[in-house]
């Protein structure tokens, strides 16, 4: 049914650096309107999150924010949380939920805990990467 209403998803970037890059917001928030556009998920404006090192105090409060969206739709996979076990249990509530957690840079759409596997299997192996030797 071409009538069905597009899923909304709140925005959430970041004032900190971005696996080491800073992205200024203009370009996080384009970056997630094209990705909405092109999935036809309705954007609801961004909620930034604070610079402290470590700080998911905002995507906390999106979670609370849940009940009345469809999903969290993040600039980067590189915002998720460092800590396998906090970005576990953040990702996992928001599943159980039956809402998306969507990656607009990287075209990343989190459905299911099998999506989740495979995503978090990445995320584990890109932050192994800077320990693997450098060919010179």
């Amino acid at each position: 049914n071409s009538q069905m209403k597009s899923k909304q998803l709140r925005g959430y970037i970041f004032a900190r650096n971005i696996a080491g890059s800073s992205v200024p917001h203009k370009v996080q928030n384009l970056v997630i309107r094209e990705f909405c556009k092109n999935n036809n998920y309705l954007y609801l404006l961004s909620s930034v999150e604070y610079k402290m090192k470590n700080s998911y105090l905002i995507l906390n409060d999106i979670l609370k924010e849940l009940p009345n969206l469809d999903g969290i739709v993040m600039y980067s996979m590189f915002q998720s949380p460092e800590n396998d076990y906090q970005r576990e249990k953040i990702f996992t509530s928001i599943l159980k939920k039956s809402k998306l957690i969507c990656f607009a840079l990287e075209n990343i759409i989190i459905e299911n805990k099998n999506d989740f596997k495979d995503f978090d299997t990445t995320f584990r192996l890109n932050k192994l990467l800077k320990y693997c030797p450098q060919k010179v």
